[in-house]
């Protein structure tokens, strides 16, 4: 691991999170005595010169609440589509079939413009995205807390060499997190989807259930962010292995002060606990050698524009815009099925098929294989 000191202009300043959220409580509780303003309201009638009602008609017609059709928003699905669209987006929209993969040819032209925002999202996703996010106080209220914005990036499999940091020289943006400073680490952690997670552990056939099969996340649960010289460990499983012991050895006989690198349980450890730097990378490692560059760039007190329900933290607010990978064989579907061996004559060792040319190619009419392959279920990163 890279230290932070030698390797990150001490230029950018380190933030204590925790002392952060404290001074800006403060601040703004001052601010607020400062002008002898403690709502919205008052502050109306005081820079306006109105009496109450005067004020709270103006609120009400600032209120982006109004602009809401609480007809439309009564639904239990938010990407219900109009009976009649006539815009072009919700039109195509609509043809797409009601399948797990979503687009035939027709409307390939504004795929990559609004797919991955329109699916492949939670509820509370939808909501935050739609401006629909409740303000009113829920039982458990993230009032007086500070909002982090992590972003985290795919992993590399280039390997490293001499200089510093070329190994993510050119990594791919995943996806990003709003995240309280009152909330753990394994919060974050539970949140974070990756393939690698979802490999199979036994042998697969054409018929197998995917749904049941044990996967490495369930047999290989450690993992850790190292953050600042520290390694967040997550040993929440009692089958979970210590990611950070072989690092730690390895520093202990090539560093010149080992005794500078920590460790600490990321189930007991929360944000505000935490010293950062704005734009600093720091990496998330699990699965053994799976790791995943991320950085914190932004913290701020929570205004009433971010949602008020600590549930819906930690809140995914963008994902990337990768392609979706299509089959090998037709370029027209999806795939679902990696296959490692040749098939037929193809010329490459790993084969990407959907499920019509994986029948085609690899099974005869029974069903059976027609040659020994490994057959590997193919995860979209859109699709988790």
């Amino acid at each position: 691991m890279l230290r932070a000191e030698k390797q990150w202009p001490k230029s950018v300043k380190e933030i204590d999170v925790g002392k952060f959220a404290e001074s800006a409580i403060e601040a703004a509780k001052g601010l607020s005595s400062l002008l002898n303003i403690s709502s919205e309201k008052e502050a109306v009638k005081s820079l306006l010169n109105l009496d109450d009602n005067s004020a709270q008609l103006i609120l009400d017609d600032m209120d982006v609440e109004s602009l809401r059709c609480d007809a439309d928003l009564a639904t239990e699905n938010k990407r219900e589509k109009l009976n009649n669209p006539r815009l072009t987006t919700l039109k195509l929209l609509d043809k797409k079939p009601k399948s797990k993969y979503p687009i035939e040819p027709v409307g390939l032209r504004c795929w990559h413009s609004f797919f991955n925002e329109s699916e492949g999202i939670t509820s509370n996703e939808a909501d935050f995205v739609a401006g629909t996010s409740p303000r009113v106080k829920a039982k458990e209220s993230s009032e007086d807390d500070v909002v982090l914005t992590m972003l985290f990036y795919r992993p590399s499999n280039k390997p490293f060499n001499r200089k510093c940091y070329s190994r993510w020289k050119n990594s791919n943006f995943d996806c990003s997190f709003y995240v309280l400073g009152s909330q753990r680490l394994v919060e974050v952690r539970d949140n974070i989807f990756c393939p690698s997670d979802m490999a199979p552990l036994v042998e697969l056939k054409p018929d197998s259930d995917l749904e049941n099969i044990p996967i490495a996340r369930d047999a290989f649960p450690g993992a850790f962010f190292y953050i600042n010289q520290t390694f967040y460990n997550d040993l929440r499983q009692p089958h979970a292995t210590d990611l950070s012991e072989p690092i730690l050895s390895f520093l202990s006989r090539k560093h010149s002060n080992p005794a500078c690198f920590r460790t600490a349980k990321m189930e007991e450890t929360k944000f505000n606990q935490l010293k950062i730097r704005i734009g600093e990378p720091y990496v998330y490692v699990h699965q053994g050698h799976c790791e995943h560059l991320f950085v914190f760039s932004d913290i701020h007190l929570i205004h009433s524009s971010d949602p008020q329900d600590r549930s819906m933290y930690p809140l995914r607010t963008r994902k990337t815009n990768k392609h979706i990978s299509r089959c090998n064989m037709c370029k027209q579907h999806f795939v679902d099925w990696k296959v490692e061996l040749a098939v037929g004559d193809s010329p490459f060792q790993y084969n990407l098929l959907c499920k019509g040319c994986f029948k085609s190619f690899c099974l005869d009419e029974n069903g059976e294989k027609v040659r020994d392959f490994a057959l590997i279920p193919f995860y979209h990163r859109y699709t988790e």
